[in-house]
């Protein structure tokens, strides 16, 4: 058999070793831009220096609440709201919620979709579509169409002049301006060599820009240029055109990008490094990157340098078609059938596996004296970023298990290295040796790395308790020693020369050869410690995996937790910055809070604290943030943050996030009464028999809008203002007829209040019997009846006063009729009964009343009549 020589091997395989070589070294460069870009700090918006790979990217579609996935057009009007022209409408987008008008729900808007959009100085908003042109006055549309005068109902651009004259590209009606109601027409006749236009741009000298299939045509002064392949164009198919500051006018065509500078034609092609010859939209940001949007991706074009960013890098499609950059520098991006993109610089970077990490899941991270930083992940081994490279030390390396827990170096500039199950290693001078549970070791599963002043390395492990190592020698410390737990999280030592062992069970001091525990049991807020550091004014902070934060000061624990107002009750590190702010990590995310807040509270001079919070919106991969090593995040040198998470390590330079004093708009967009929507005018006028209100509003930030929190107070029904955090709904029932006023304030990540607010009055209509004039009518009514009432009892006591007084009177008239009828003997006393005064008598009483008369014999007539019949009767019985 024929044997190869080198030569001979090099002739066959040197194309395809030189272009992998060229590969190689392009990802080595790359990686090290993106490690220069990261440890080189910047405060711009959209930061070019940065690879595009770099920047925050985030991507809505139908399942976020678009109608359709084709975004065409994209504007920030002045109050502050995103509109997008889809093919199935037009969208409003407050950074939370997606609103779409369209035919169906909207009068006076004729064509779904919606090519193009502009704002003009009366706030009005310009819609152009494939059936009209559309104007938005408020909540009012209006479509001119060919009906109307215009030339085409197909509007493929608009742009604003600086004389405020709405400019309008069409497809088959050649260009128009739109001046103070009137419609003006530019044609052939005027000089266009096409009516069939594709966009429309006004050029900063108050030319007017027009692309079609035969060039580019410049309106200057009323006469028309045009520029073709003849003048130096790269192409006669004209999409797009756009002119930055300095006049240099951009040309996007089928075939390539042409730039026009200083008298001269230029092109840029595929060739040169763009994404895709057909070039379809250009934005220059105000950082002064170019972007480009082409039929393959996006392009920018920083300092005579291409940057791409393609489906291949996470964007959503291929067909970019439309820019806007909002008010904070984040630029929008709108695809054909890709949604909606965003990038933004973000005030965070990450390291991960795209930068060279062998693993996305970081846990301990280690500054060495020499600026080296040592970062330990979760299988994938121990990585020493230097010189902006990484170098990566495994299993092939010596060591003896890829998961690091905890890192610490040495006095002598060696690395102690704590594995997750494979013991304890130091690495020195290249070399890796190991110590585990057969060289005394207590666990080889290490949570923990600490080196004392006095050059004893502390070891804290999962379930075997704390060790000590120096001299060559171990000692190992279990609960039956005082510990609260086997299993120890970290250890520090404060500047008292006092250690702090953080376990399981709560938190050790050990202080003379003894230790001391602080648990739930004697005032700490959770037995889980996780992270510990000492403030300026020597107060031990603690933080806990359940319980929040703690202070440790003069003996005395305070606690602080969500009900105060820190973000999360859990507290994997605890990072001090130069501006004396102390920031936390936990599982949803980083949050920072002053640390003279956190004593003021400690010390009850403030009843809650305030957190910034950061996440996946500032640029992490992944909020949730790993605890349990030693260190879990640490400040470097230079003063930056590097904290570990499941997505590579989150860096950030606390100098460059200053808190934002952008003051958010708010909005209330929708009012519904007993759940049928009603316009949200100043006034809301109800009509009567309804009692159930509800508002729908928002506030509009889109770096983190779903951070922002909201307050609101019905003004008549409510006795103070409701706190509804995140929520942006209201709701009332039972509300009685009258008057009221709606308010609803809102607040950034940051803390900074729109105090003004939304507001809308309400005026619940009553029926008749709820007027107040009705009410006043029934008390009139009741007090006139009681009044009545009353006169009527008077009346009545009167009429009874005169009736008894008349039956007195006849009483009295009667007894002397009677007097005159009884004739009374002077002497015996007895009634006469001579000339018949008896008979009248009787017959008078009989008269005036139900008296009966019995006609029996007294015993003194009897004795008269009878004298002997009484003596016998009264005789005792005797016998016949």
């Amino acid at each position: 058999m024929h044997k190869m020589t080198a030569d001979v091997w090099w002739t066959s395989h040197q194309d395809s070793c030189t272009q992998l070589i060229k590969k190689f070294a392009v990802e080595v460069l790359i990686k090290f831009l993106f490690l220069q870009a990261i440890l080189v700090p910047s405060s711009l918006a959209l930061d070019p220096t940065k690879s595009i790979k770099q920047y925050n990217h985030t991507v809505w579609q139908q399942e976020e609440g678009l109608p359709q996935n084709s975004v065409q057009c994209i504007i920030q009007t002045r109050d502050g709201y995103l509109w997008l022209g889809t093919q199935e409408g037009l969208v409003r987008f407050d950074g939370v919620q997606f609103t779409t008008f369209n035919r169906n729900t909207t009068t006076g808007l004729n064509h779904n979709s919606i090519t193009s959009l502009a704002q003009t100085p009366d706030g009005s908003l310009w819609i152009g579509t494939e059936g009209g042109l559309t104007r938005m006055q408020g909540t009012t549309f209006k479509t001119f169409t060919m009906n109307e005068g215009l030339p085409s109902n197909y509007i493929t651009g608009l742009s604003l002049g600086g004389n405020g004259i709405l400019w309008i590209s069409t497809q088959g009606g050649g260009l128009l301006a739109w001046d103070k109601g009137i419609f003006r027409t530019y044609s052939r006749k005027d000089g266009l060599p096409s009516t069939i236009l594709t966009c429309v741009f006004s050029g900063i000298d108050g030319s007017i820009y027009v692309g079609s299939n035969m060039g580019l045509s410049k309106l200057n002064n009323g006469i028309i240029t045009t520029y073709t392949t003849a003048q130096g164009l790269v192409a006669n198919g004209v999409r797009t055109v756009y002119q930055d500051s300095d006049s240099t006018l951009w040309v996007g065509t089928d075939l390539g990008l042409s730039q026009f500078k200083d008298g001269k034609w230029k092109t840029l092609t595929t060739k040169n490094g763009l994404a895709h010859n057909w070039v379809r939209s250009i934005f220059k940001d105000r950082d002064g990157g170019l972007w480009l949007g082409t039929s393959g991706g996006l392009s920018r074009l920083w300092k005579n340098s291409i940057s791409n960013y393609t489906s291949k890098d996470g964007l959503s499609g291929e067909f970019v078609v439309s820019f806007c950059e909002d008010s904070e520098g984040d630029l929008w991006v709108g695809l054909l059938s890709g949604g909606l993109n965003r990038f933004r610089a973000g005030r965070f970077s990450v390291i991960s596996d795209r930068e060279g990490l062998k693993h996305t899941e970081v846990r301990p991270i280690y500054q060495t004296r020499d600026g080296s930083i040592w970062i330990g992940t979760n299988g994938g081994g121990l990585s020493c970023l230097k010189n902006n490279l990484i170098k990566t030390y495994t299993r092939k390396d010596g060591l003896p298990y890829d998961g690091i827990r905890a890192l610490c170096e040495d006095t002598d500039g060696s690395l102690w290295i704590g594995t997750s199950g494979g013991g304890l290693c130091r690495l020195k001078n290249g070399r890796i040796n190991t110590w585990s549970t057969q060289n005394g070791l207590a666990d080889n599963y290490i949570f923990g790395l600490y080196l004392s002043s006095d050059h004893t390395l502390w070891i804290g492990t999962r379930s075997g308790g704390l060790n000590t190592y120096k001299n060559g020698k171990f000692t190992r410390y279990t609960t039956q020693d005082g510990l609260g737990s086997n299993s120890v999280r970290t250890i520090l030592e404060t500047s008292d020369g006092t250690i702090w062992i953080c376990t399981n069970g709560g938190l050790n001091r050990f202080k003379d050869g003894s230790f001391s525990l602080y648990s739930q049991k004697n005032g700490l807020s959770y037995d889980m410690v996780y992270s510990l550091f000492e403030g300026k004014n020597k107060a031990l902070w603690i933080g806990t995996y359940g319980g929040g934060l703690n202070r440790l000061k003069d003996g005395r624990l305070t606690s602080i937790t969500m009900n105060n107002g820190l973000f999360d009750n859990g507290v994997f590190q605890i990072i001090e910055d130069e501006q004396n702010n102390i920031w936390m990590t936990c599982n949803r995310g980083v949050y920072r809070v002053s640390e003279k807040e956190l004593n003021d509270f400690a010390d009850h001079k403030i009843k809650s604290v305030h957190c910034a919070v950061f996440g996946i919106a500032d640029g992490m991969r992944s909020s949730k943030c790993n605890g349990s090593s030693q260190p879990a995040g640490i400040r470097t040198h230079d003063g930056k943050i590097w904290i570990p998470t499941l997505d590579g390590v989150t860096v950030v330079d606390p100098s460059t996030v200053q808190q934002s004093t952008l003051i958010p708009p708010v909005f209330i967009e929708q009012a519904f009464i007993d759940q049928k929507e009603v316009a949200v005018d100043s006034i809301i006028h109800i009509e009567p028999g309804y009692n159930a209100l509800e508002f729908h509003y928002t506030a509009l930030n889109y770096s983190a809008p779903k951070r922002i929190t909201f307050k609101y107070i019905l003004v008549g029904f409510d006795k103070d203002w409701i706190d509804a955090g995140t929520r942006r709904t209201a709701y009332y029932m039972n509300i009685h007829p009258g008057s009221y006023t709606f308010k609803v304030i809102a607040c950034n990540n940051d803390g900074a209040w729109n105090s003004k607010g939304a507001t809308v009055e309400v005026n619940f209509g009553a029926y008749f019997y709820q007027t107040k004039w009705f009410f006043g009518l029934v008390v009139l009514l009741v007090i006139l009846t009681g009044f009545g009432v009353y006169r009527l009892r008077v009346w009545r006591l009167l009429q009874h006063e005169k009736e008894l007084k008349r039956s007195v009177d006849e009483a009295l008239a009667k007894i002397r009729i009677l007097g005159g009828l009884i004739p009374i003997c002077a002497t015996c006393k007895k009634i006469r009964d001579d000339k018949g005064y008896w008979d009248q008598l009787e017959g008078y009483i009989q008269t005036h009343s139900e008296a009966k008369f019995s006609h029996g014999i007294c015993p003194d007539c009897a004795k008269k009549m009878y004298p002997g019949l009484i003596d016998r009767i009264k005789q005792p019985n005797r016998t016949p």
